[in-house]
């Protein structure tokens, strides 16, 4: 069963307001999601809901240990596995981050199938490989079977506890406006512009920025 099903019948329309939940475990750090990078990980499904994609996640960790995703980069959506291409994605999304002061802070990936919700093996290689500049790195995979009504259960968290990614019931906080923030970016106009950087590989007028469409990170905080 493809992601369409769950993304059908007027996507993300009901006028139900966005669940706000914060859980602290002893040992587990906090990960806020803002309304940008929460939005920008929805649009990515939602215009490839045939397909598995994936992205990476900007931000900063804070003192007391907390991860603030301020921000998210859409990777691909035709084939995840291209090495090759991942390289020259992150050269440029460093760059990019060096004059934000922001980092690599995790990965996020939506399966193909309706209910895969669960991390696959390369989901787990690439968080790897930016868990080695930065130990706090966290993966969200999206609930493809919970896209009807968004809220932080869309999104399952996977922190680096104890030698091995766990999932964790708890840790998740997303900024309280950013259901209604993504609502207007629904639209078939902002799905049709919505860049990820497949497109910009097939065309550099292709932004994967998506700045033609967002503000700046720091605006939309």
């Amino acid at each position: 069963i493809s992601k369409r099903v769950a993304l059908e019948s007027a996507l993300f329309c009901s006028a139900q307001k966005p669940t706000c939940k914060r859980w602290t475990t002893p040992n587990m750090s906090t990960v806020f999601v803002s309304k940008l990078a929460f939005a920008k990980i929805i649009l990515h499904v939602s215009k490839y809901p045939y397909t598995a994609v994936n992205g990476v996640l900007l931000g900063e960790v804070k003192s007391d240990g907390e991860i603030r995703v301020v921000d998210a980069v859409p990777l691909f959506h035709s084939t995840l596995t291209l090495a090759p291409m991942l390289e020259i994605a992150f050269y440029q999304i460093e760059s990019y981050c060096s004059h934000r002061d922001l980092t690599i802070c995790g990965y996020y990936q939506a399966n193909e199938l309706l209910n895969a919700n669960s991390p696959n093996p390369l989901a787990f290689k690439i968080v790897d490989k930016i868990r080695e500049n930065n130990k706090e790195a966290c993966l969200l995979m999206v609930r493809n079977d919970r896209l009807k009504q968004p809220s932080s259960a869309s999104l399952s968290l996977h922190t680096f506890r104890e030698s091995k990614w766990r999932e964790s019931s708890g840790g998740l906080l997303l900024e309280p406006s950013a259901v209604e923030f993504l609502k207007p970016y629904l639209s078939s106009r902002a799905l049709a512009d919505f860049c990820d950087f497949d497109c910009h590989l097939d065309s550099v007028e292709h932004d994967w920025r998506n700045t033609h469409l967002f503000r700046e990170p720091s605006d939309c905080v």
